[in-house]
């Protein structure tokens, strides 16, 4: 994170670790979070039961408990933010939230945004929700209610494996970029239609990358590869974006992809973008994307 006197730069990633019970695995996701450069990292399919609590070369790692052995949810918290972590909570195996402070002692800040609000999702994938439609009806039903209950003077970044393949963009979606990869599925529609409700932009979906970083997950048939794990904001955010793709060469070994987001925030363009005036106080980002 670079946090200087007007501007804070935030990266956020997100990676479905496939398990993080052992200690090898633990240590290597670490290691990951430093050489991505990362500030706060969201992981799903942490698979540890009783969850954990730990610090690891400095960062604060907090794994949630979890009912069923396959879910867990968690987050990777560098050491430089963990002073500014206002709360951190729970909603389901499915979601959890981490909010911190980005209030930095100006003293005229009423009315801006003062907070930042991370939810970390773990979305059925289709073969449940064709099963048990009711999972899926209660994981957005479970996220609408968090989002309705947030402050308006907090940022919200959504991260996580929605297990949702969103496909092309289609005449003038709002909620995708010109780089999204693949066909759309039924869970990508209930996808959609949940940005769309909410005004919700897919940040992975807005730069021109190569395939490789792109697409999230790997299966193992030869090509074939999908893009299923997003990093979502508010559509009136994306301004605020300056890079956002996946990364294959972790040290954690999974079929997904870490995909890192980064955003430049400054105080008077939190402000301003809050009170509607966002076009001539944010420094736009100069490219083909939207």
């Amino acid at each position: 994170m670079r946090a200087d006197k007007e501007y804070f730069r935030f990266n956020f990633g997100t990676f479905n670790v496939r398990g993080l019970s052992c200690e090898i695995k633990q240590n290597q996701s670490v290691e990951d979070f430093d050489w991505y450069k990362l500030d706060i990292l969201c992981v799903q399919e942490t698979k540890i039961k009783n969850g954990g609590d730990w610090t690891i070369q400095g960062h604060h790692v907090l794994l949630y408990e979890t009912e069923c052995r396959h879910y867990g949810n968690g987050f990777i918290i560098h050491k430089n933010l963990e002073p500014k972590v206002l709360r951190t909570w729970k909603i389901s195996d499915r979601l959890c939230v981490l909010q911190i402070s980005l209030d930095y002692g100006n003293a005229q800040n009423k009315g801006k945004v003062k907070s930042l609000t991370i939810i970390n999702l773990y979305a059925p994938t289709t073969a449940l929700t064709k099963s048990n439609p009711d999972e899926l009806n209660k994981f957005y039903n479970d996220l609408q209610t968090l989002i309705d209950s947030l402050p308006n003077n907090t940022l919200i970044i959504f991260a996580g494996d929605f297990n949702s393949k969103v496909g092309k963009r289609s005449g003038e979606e709002s909620y995708l970029g010109n780089y999204s990869r693949g066909f759309r599925n039924e869970n990508g529609e209930n996808l959609v239609d949940f940005c769309e409700k909410n005004k919700l932009f897919i940040t992975n979906t807005a730069f021109n990358k190569a395939a490789r970083h792109i697409t999230t997950w790997v299966g193992s048939r030869k090509n074939n590869e999908n893009q299923i794990d997003y990093i979502r904001c508010k559509q009136g955010q994306k301004h605020l974006i300056t890079n956002a793709q996946s990364y294959g060469g972790t040290k954690v070994c999974s079929d997904h992809k870490l995909v890192k987001t980064t955003y430049e925030l400054s105080k008077y363009n939190i402000w301003k973008q809050q009170h509607g005036n966002a076009t001539t106080a944010v420094r736009q980002v100069e490219t083909e994307n939207y």
